[in-house]
């Protein structure tokens, strides 16, 4: 019997083909559930990451579009900005701990990034922000580095050198359109990977990090920011009115 994704391969516009095909391989996404939460956060408020921000009309419109779209078919409720996440950091925690666990996030960790960034050697570079695709979870963006010198890549190396920051599959730059809220069977949903529509590259200039945080009680909330990070070849700046106090 021919696979689903052998049905439809011609009709995938996707550039990360290999996402839209475990997407296709499946029978239903996979909802939210929010009995999850308390296992993961175990009493833990904030989570921390790194961002790049979005604030690209011609982006915040296409993602507006695509989210329309996908009215009644993700939470309502998602309130999350349109940001492309560069890196996870975990839970902050302002005080040593005896027994840390894996994923949490201490002074001394955003010490060593902020060291490293400062290595980074362009003040600036541009990304590609292209059409839908989705994971078993979230349909998104799809983001791509139009540079031969992976500058991406390279400044997220800064934040986790391991690439390894508690993520099930390999990182793909995205920015994330919302979170499914039922168990929808997967052909509803063909058009996130076969609608050759509204893929035009759009330009998203990269001149500075954020670091953002939510409350990890609400996988749909607002980010909220912690620190800001000018990209320069000479010096870096902080934004003060952005800082946290550590």
């Amino acid at each position: 019997m021919e696979s689903l994704f052998e049905a439809t391969a011609a009709n995938i516009h996707c550039h990360y083909r290999s996402i839209a095909v475990e997407f296709l391989a499946q029978q239903r996404v996979r909802s939210v559930r929010y009995t999850d939460v308390e296992p993961w956060r175990q009493g833990r408020q904030r989570y921390w990451c790194w961002c790049i921000d979005v604030s690209s009309p011609q982006i915040t419109a296409r993602v507006e579009r695509q989210q329309r779209r996908l009215s009644g078919l993700i939470m309502p409720s998602y309130q999350r900005q349109p940001h492309l996440t560069l890196a996870v950091c975990g839970f902050w925690q302002s005080l040593p701990l005896l027994s840390p666990r894996g994923d949490d996030f201490f002074e001394v960790d955003l010490q060593r990034q902020l060291s490293q960034i400062a290595d980074f050697p362009w003040s600036s570079f541009e990304l590609s922000v292209l059409g839908t695709n989705s994971f078993a979870s979230a349909p998104f963006l799809e983001v791509i580095d139009p540079s031969h010198e992976h500058k991406l890549q390279r400044l997220r190396n800064c934040l986790s050198p391991q690439d390894d920051d508690f993520r099930s599959i390999g990182y793909c730059p995205h920015i994330t359109l919302g979170l499914f809220h039922r168990a929808l069977a997967i052909p509803e949903l063909y058009f996130l990977v076969s609608d050759p529509s509204d893929r035009e590259p759009i330009p998203l200039s990269v001149s500075g990090l954020s670091l953002m945080s939510y409350d990890s009680r609400d996988l749909a909330g607002a980010l909220r920011l912690e620190r800001r990070i000018e990209l320069d070849r000479n010096f870096h700046r902080e934004n003060n009115s952005g800082k946290a106090a550590f």
